[in-house]
């Protein structure tokens, strides 16, 4: 049969795109091509009317370059879920804390040349104890799960992930006032399963593995009271290491061979958080507070992938390609004897504005 030099439209793609229309020009050297398979009727249609039909975004699994990216940044949003309830400023020395939360978050990424838009959804729940050993020494542990939803290119993802972190505050003078240093570290283990969905005639290709991750933060900060509100200044760095299985897929003559995954992630982090002095009403104290984060990537943004179909390979980049995420929020703490409940909200943009997204979180807790 005839061999094409190049497929429609070829010439002017870029990036994902462009990598995947390599991938279908190069399986004309397989034994795919010139037989009775869904790829031969595929190509002769896409050369007949002059289009890849979009295959071309979907073929190389960009949703395994999303998926590795959004589980890269998963300590950003599990340290905005434990900050409300690890603070033990409002502990007496001695005294812990048991706590549950409730998250949800967004974080949506516009398409560009490079890369189809995508978008992910977070829901989890932590449960942990904060005691307060000291005025100087405070400390925690947590165990919880997250489940992940991500869509890209045609593509769905579960990446859920069983938490447990632990960590700690020692402060020089009180942890009430003064310069303190904070350790955190985090491990999860990964459930990570997908689906893609090929225009046609090319079926539907799944596949499923396993991960694990490991993080850890460090921060020096200072807590200053003032007369309405008692202010936290603190800058850190945290960083991730995420590896993810190598697996096979099915259900599609170009399901991919995906390799493995092994990333690391080391960002610069600062943060001002704003507790207003508590009203009370009712029997019930209020307490208000507002903070913004900066986090800055020291390691390269953009997450990347590759697989194989018949021995080609293709390489993915995520849609998430920025180095600077800026995040505020505010929340209430409605307390009453021993009982606290707390409510959360939280904004986040990226730089260039092309990566923006919501959280929120609920959690009750019991000081003892």
């Amino acid at each position: 049969m005839v061999q094409y030099g190049q497929l429609p439209g070829q010439s002017e793609l870029r990036g994902n795109a462009a990598q995947g229309a390599a991938l279908l020009n190069a399986l004309q050297n397989s034994e795919l091509s010139g037989r009775y398979t869904d790829y031969n009727y595929y190509l002769q249609s896409a050369i007949d009317a002059g289009t890849l039909g979009g295959v071309e975004t979907q073929v190389g699994g960009q949703i395994y370059a999303d998926a590795a990216s959004y589980l890269l940044r998963s300590g950003s949003r599990l340290d905005r879920a434990l900050t409300p309830n690890i603070d033990s400023r409002q502990l007496r020395d001695g005294e812990g804390k048991l706590w549950l939360t409730g998250l949800s978050g967004y974080l949506g990424t516009d398409g560009s040349a490079r890369a189809a838009s995508s978008n992910e959804h977070t829901t989890g729940s932590l449960l942990g104890y904060t005691w307060r050993f000291n005025a100087q020494l405070s400390g925690y542990g947590t165990l919880g799960y997250s489940w992940g939803s991500l869509g890209s290119a045609s593509a769905d993802a579960d990446a859920n992930t069983t938490l447990l972190g632990f960590g700690g505050r020692y402060a020089f003078e009180d942890l009430n006032h003064g310069l303190f240093a904070a350790a955190d570290l985090n491990a999860g283990w990964i459930d990570y399963s997908s689906t893609r969905r090929l225009n046609g005639g090319l079926g539907t290709a799944t596949g499923d593995t396993h991960g694990q991750l490991v993080g850890g933060t460090l921060r020096l900060g200072y807590v200053s009271p003032l007369d309405f509100a008692s202010v936290e200044y603190a800058v850190g760095t945290r960083l991730t290491h995420l590896r993810m299985d190598a697996f096979r897929e099915s259900g599609s003559e170009l399901a991919l061979n995906v390799d493995r995954v092994s990333e690391n992630n080391a960002s610069g982090i600062a943060n001002v958080s704003i507790a207003f002095h508590s009203q009370n009403g009712g029997g019930w104290r209020f307490t208000p507070a507002i903070n913004i984060g900066y986090e800055h990537s020291f390691s390269s943004p953009s997450v990347r992938t590759q697989g194989q179909v018949y021995h080609y390979e293709v390489v993915q980049n995520a849609a998430f390609d920025s180095r600077d995420m800026v995040n505020a929020g505010a929340s209430l703490s409605i307390t009453r004897g021993a009982l606290s409940l707390n409510l959360g909200g939280q904004a986040d943009v990226a730089s260039g504005g092309d990566s923006h997204g919501y959280s929120g979180s609920l959690s009750v807790g019991y000081a003892f």
